[in-house]
C-alpha cells in the first residue's frame, strides 16, 4: 500500500492561447478541443456524449448542466459553479478542479483517473457506483459525500471536511483519509482494511463499526 500517490496533471494550454467558446452551443456528441468557456448561457446546458479536451471552464458556464456520458481529458475547471449539475457516467482523465462549487453534484457511475479536487465546496456530492484511480481531494468541503458502491483503487481525502462520508458497499483498495474530519462515516467492516487514517480518527471509525469509545478509568 502506498498512500503517497500523486495524480498526473492535465496537459491543458494557457488560457490566453485558447479560443472563446459559447457553452450554449454545445450539442449531443460534440467534440470540443482547446477552448475556454467562461460565460453563463441563458439556460443550463443539456447534451449527451459530449467530449471536452484540453479545455478550461470557469465561472457559471456549465452551472446546473445535464451532461450524461461527458468525457473530460486534460481539462481544468477553475472556480466553476457546478452546483446541482448532473453528469451521470462522466469520464474524467487528467482533470484539475480548483475552488469549484459542486453542491449536490450528481456524478453517479463516474470513472476518474488522475483527477485532483483542490479547495472545492462539494457538500452532498453524489459519486455512487463511481470508480477512482489516483484521485485526490485536498482541503475540500465534502460533508455528506456519497461513495456507496464505489470501486476505489486509489483515492485520497486529505485535510477535508468529510463528515457523514458514505462508503456502504464500496470496494476499497486504498482510501487515504488522514487529516480529514470523518465523524459519522458509514462503512462496512470489510472495507476497513483499505483505509489509511491517523490516530485522532480512530474513535470516529470505531463508532462507525459499533464499538463504544470510553475514556480510561
Amino acid at each position: 500500500m502506498n498512500p503517497g500517490f500523486q495524480t498526473e496533471p492535465p496537459d491543458v494550454p494557457a488560457a490566453a492561447s485558447l479560443r472563446e467558446g459559447d457553452a450554449g452551443s454545445l450539442r449531443d456528441g460534440g467534440v470540443v478541443e482547446e477552448t475556454r468557456f467562461c460565460h453563463r448561457p441563458p439556460g443550463p446546458v443539456r447534451a449527451r456524449r459530449l467530449s471536452l479536451h484540453a479545455t478550461r471552464v470557469r465561472g457559471g458556464a456549465l452551472g446546473g448542466s445535464e451532461l450524461p456520458g461527458l468525457r473530460l481529458t486534460d481539462t481544468a475547471l477553475e472556480e466553476a459553479d457546478l452546483a446541482a449539475a448532473t453528469w451521470i457516467d462522466v469520464r474524467m482523465t487528467r482533470v484539475l478542479l480548483t475552488e469549484c462549487r459542486l453542491t449536490g453534484f450528481d456524478g453517479r457511475g463516474a470513472e476518474m483517473r488522475d483527477v485532483r479536487f483542490l479547495g472545492c465546496r462539494a457538500p452532498d456530492m453524489i459519486l455512487g457506483e463511481a470508480s477512482f484511480s489516483r484521485v485526490r481531494f485536498e482541503d475540500c468541503r465534502v460533508a455528506g459525500l456519497d461513495l456507496s458502491g464505489a470501486r476505489i483503487e486509489s483515492l485520497a481525502l486529505r485535510g477535508c471536511d468529510a463528515r457523514n462520508l458514505r462508503l456502504v458497499g464500496a470496494r476499497i483498495g486504498m482510501l487515504d483519509l488522514r487529516s480529514s474530519l470523518i465523524d459519522g462515516i458509514a462503512i462496512e467492516p470489510g472495507g476497513v482494511r483499505g483505509l489509511v487514517i491517523d490516530p485522532p480518527q480512530g474513535p470516529s471509525l470505531a463508532r462507525a463499526l459499533g464499538a463504544r469509545v470510553l475514556d480510561p478509568e
